[in-house]
């Protein structure tokens, strides 16, 4: 329940099968295995292997030659399994040994129960795993057997019934007049039950009536294991004639079984009535056996059937549940149990029960004095009143400083949306999704006609920049140079670093670091971006011959980050389990960042911390330090080596005449030897550079990718001017790329439809007037570059892709803040040219799909 908790309070859907298959590994560890799960080892691995197994399972199954052992072992497929079963098999291992640690401190208790009522009164909760360990000691099993149990309930008893829960949650989601009769139900059991000691006991769940045939039509729907299959060990004769011999193989399909129109008319139609027990004596036993039947039924299906009435309950006394997944979106797949390949997903929101009016005054009729309770009825009005009164005064108060700011008599000159009292537009701005923002964000641009517009909130004016003039005016000057408070955001992210500094640190940082990028040292990257590229075309190749599309966003992150950390880092990243758990983390780093950007109340450090979000972020900045960490780690063990030939030329051509190539972490550290930067600060622009060079340079490419695959024209043109250029240098140079003219209006349009970074915040930190506008001090000033760089005014018919727009004649009628994909004035990024020439789709030509 804290988990959904969690969920509800954060206002995400839930993805069941995460959820529920947490729940069911460490309730069938404490009760089956007698085992706490936080003490053991290994869980998650042990969940996540489960689904690897069950994928390669059905891939040998639906391979003939696969079953045939030999060839397994010889394709080396038994290998890569066994692989998988290693963590799998030291997780229940883990649970043995823990339970056999405490089986043998209890040895004597066991020893003293008879066969007739251990399972009923031992001193200690008694467990199957109990069981085991004492037909081991009457050397009635083995270790080896022991675990072939623990493997076997382990798996069925969590994965099953988690399966069934995540149906079961889906099916009431879309069945809300099912979900409410089982509620009251519930709900008139509860009332019952005297107020010290409402807990359901087992003949409570029995008593359920409803919920018991609308679980049952669950598993009929849904049944969790939807396929048996038995060996034929003797010639059967069935009673309609068909004849089976000896050595076939009978397969169940109990989700068709569970369809079947005869018994179950309209099948696919939710109706828990089908159990009434008038229902079920119509039909054949075994039209309905999601447990099995017969001598080999499931063993464990009265402790299955209980824990999902326990969960059920419990989850619908205190929530409602919400369809969010739809039917026709599920994707189901082969596998051990009934599984969909795409998330199934629920809302959860908490329930508002009725609490009675005298379990708030707590009065007892019998000693109640009508007179005494209208009198501190009175008094208690009074104070209510006097706290409104008291509260409308602050708030007119409040009101009144808001609109003696400068920033409230400045909003005047920008068109925007009505300013409400008190709230002015919090509401409008804040409190989105990470998408929700994003389209909002849109809309307000279309909605004021690509004009610049304005909010205010608590005080603050923003200033949403979408047209040339606004951007010129903030972006040219050498004083509006300070980043807006958003930026302190990522401050426990990369420091304050080149991206987050400003003043005299800035300057200093700026004249460090801009010779490392003079382009006269990109003819020596090129190889670096060569070498990528080849890997690129090699794993595009591979998807190519197995006729799978290409993913671009993991594809071109990899690429990305090996070329910044070989380039700037002078460190070959190859194949990294760090680099893997970086680019993972830097998207939920992105999605913190994003939240608390949009919640003014997380803004208050005190606040923020509390809330849990800080923890949660410096647990996943570990590994992003750590992975950054050892990249300068490395680079400053040859550092030494490579200063000897920085030392041997003068300043103003070492950074092209060193025999070793020279990379951006040599002028930190060399900046460091001369005092200039520390070692914290190093790592504030390791961690700028890393992530800035890899992460917006690949979301260029992912969108580069995507326009030139629905243009075929476009790329084809393209292909025929790399091509001449090819065909007439083998080793292309730094000039080669410049002069393919046609590619650099490709991918300047590409970055104008689709600017990596379309956004840039600036701190007005003094009085701006312009074209008539003031904006005061303590401004906020957004550059929104994706609506700029769709204002019709300067890109007619902006959706449309067109690199003609780069034409020379056709920049020069622009404004040159109209198109600013890099930023523009002072701080302009520092990398541009080594991003426009580092673009390794030159390299070959894509199916436009």
């Amino acid at each position: 329940m804290s988990t959904l908790d969690e969920h509800v309070d954060k206002g995400v859907p839930t993805a069941l099968q995460p959820v529920m298959s947490k729940f069911t590994l460490n309730t069938i560890c404490e009760t089956s295995m007698g085992v706490k799960l936080s003490t053991v080892a290994g869980a998650d691995i042990y969940r996540a292997k489960l689904y690897e197994i069950g994928e390669a399972l059905i891939h040998r199954l639906m391979r003939p030659w696969l079953l045939n052992d030999f060839l397994c072992l010889l394709t080396g497929y038994k290998a890569a399994f066994d692989k998988l079963l290693l963590p799998v098999h030291s997780f229940t291992t883990g649970i043995i040994n823990k339970k056999r640690e405490q089986f043998q401190s209890s040895t004597e208790q066991y020893s003293e129960l008879t066969e007739e009522n251990i399972y009923l009164n031992p001193k200690k909760r008694y467990a199957m795993l109990d069981t085991l360990l004492l037909a081991e000691q009457k050397q009635l099993i083995d270790e080896a057997g022991i675990r072939e149990e623990v493997d076997t309930f382990a798996f069925e008893g969590h994965d099953t019934t988690a399966a069934a829960l995540v149906f079961i949650f889906f099916t009431l989601a879309r069945e809300q007049a099912v979900q409410d009769r089982i509620y009251h139900e519930i709900r008139q059991i509860f009332n019952n039950k005297p107020q010290s000691d409402r807990a359901f006991t087992p003949q409570d769940y029995t008593e359920m009536k409803f919920l018991d045939r609308a679980l049952k039509e669950c598993l009929r729907l849904w049944p969790p294991v939807a396929f048996i299959s038995r060996n034929i060990s003797e010639d059967i004769v069935l009673e309609d004639g068909n004849f089976i011999p000896a050595g076939c193989i009978a397969n169940i399909h109990i989700l068709d079984l569970h369809r079947d129109p005869e018994q179950f008319p309209d099948p696919d139609r939710f109706d828990a009535d089908r159990f009434l027990p008038e229902e079920v004596d119509r039909r054949n036993p075994y039209a309905y056996v999601p447990f099995s039947a017969g001598p080999r039924n499931c063993i464990g299906q009265k402790y299955a059937l209980m824990e999902l009435k326990v969960v059920v309950v419990n989850a619908l006394l205190k929530y409602r549940v919400h369809p969010v997944t739809r039917l026709e979106e599920i994707n189901f797949v082969a596998d051990l149990v009934l599984r969909s390949t795409n998330p199934i997903e629920v809302s959860y929101a908490r329930r508002r029960l009725t609490v009675r009016w005298y379990h708030l005054m707590q009065i007892r009729k019998s000693s109640a004095d009508f007179l005494a309770v209208l009198i501190q009825t009175l008094i208690a009005m009074h104070v209510l009143v006097i706290v409104g009164i008291l509260l409308v005064f602050t708030l007119v108060l409040y009101e009144i400083h808001l609109r003696s700011l400068p920033s409230y008599r400045a909003a005047k000159y920008f068109p925007g949306y009505p300013v409400y009292p008190v709230i002015q537009n919090v509401f409008i701005a804040l409190f989105k999704t990470q998408t929700g923002a994003f389209y909002q964000a849109r809309g307000w641009a279309r909605n004021f006609n690509h004009r610049t517009y304005r909010m205010l909130i608590q005080g603050v004016l923003f200033v949403q920049c979408i047209h040339h003039r606004d951007v010129e005016m903030l972006l040219s000057s050498s004083r509006l140079i300070t980043k807006s408070p958003l930026y302190k955001l990522i401050v426990p992210f990369i420091g304050d670093g080149l991206l987050n500094s400003t003043g005299e640190k800035w300057h200093q940082r700026r004249k460090i670091l801009t010779p490392t990028f003079h382009f006269n040292i990109l003819q020596g990257f090129l190889q670096t971006f060569h070498e990528e590229c080849r890997k690129l075309v090699t794993q595009i190749d591979k998807d190519s011959a197995q006729g799978i599309t290409t993913k671009l966003q993991p594809l071109s992150t990899q690429v990305t980050l090996n070329t910044i950390c070989e380039t700037a880092m002078g460190i070959k990243l190859d194949t990294s389990e760090s680099a893997e758990l970086y680019k993972s983390n830097i998207r939920e780093v992105g999605i913190i960042i994003e939240r608390r950007a949009m919640n003014p109340l997380l803004f208050d450090d005190r606040i923020y911390e509390i809330s849990g979000y800080k923890a949660k972020l410096d647990r996943i900045l570990r590994p992003i330090h750590a992975f950054t960490n050892d990249i300068i780690r490395q680079r400053r063990s040859t550092f030494r080596a490579t200063m000897q030939d920085v030392d041997s030329y003068p300043e103003e051509n070492r950074y092209t005449n060193i025999k070793q190539r020279y990379a951006m972490l040599d002028s930190l550290l060399l900046a460091e030897a001369n005092n200039q930067i520390d070692a914290e600060g190093i790592r504030e622009e390791v961690d700028t550079f890393t992530f800035e060079g890899h992460d917006t340079t690949g979301s260029a490419f992912v969108f580069i990718f995507l326009l030139i695959a629905h243009d075929q024209v476009v790329q084809e043109q393209l292909f025929e001017e790399v091509v001449s250029m090819f065909n007439n240098q083998s080793n292309p140079t730094v000039q080669d790329y410049n002069d393919l003219k046609y590619m650099d209006r490709v991918i300047k349009e590409s970055l104008r439809i689709y600017p990596p970074v379309p956004f840039i915040s600036r701190s007005i930190t003094e009085d701006v007037r312009y074209d008539g506008k003031f904006v005061p001090r303590g401004s906020i000033m957004n550059v929104e570059l994706y609506d700029l760089h769709r204002n019709p005014e300067q890109f007619p018919d902006p959706e449309r892709f067109d690199p003609d727009r780069f034409l020379p004649e056709q920049v020069q009628r622009r404004s040159p803040y109209a198109y600013v994909p890099f930023s523009a004035g002072p701080r302009n990024c520092i990398v541009n040219s080594l991003a426009i020439l580092w673009d390794p789709w030159n390299r070959f030509q894509k199916d436009g799909t």
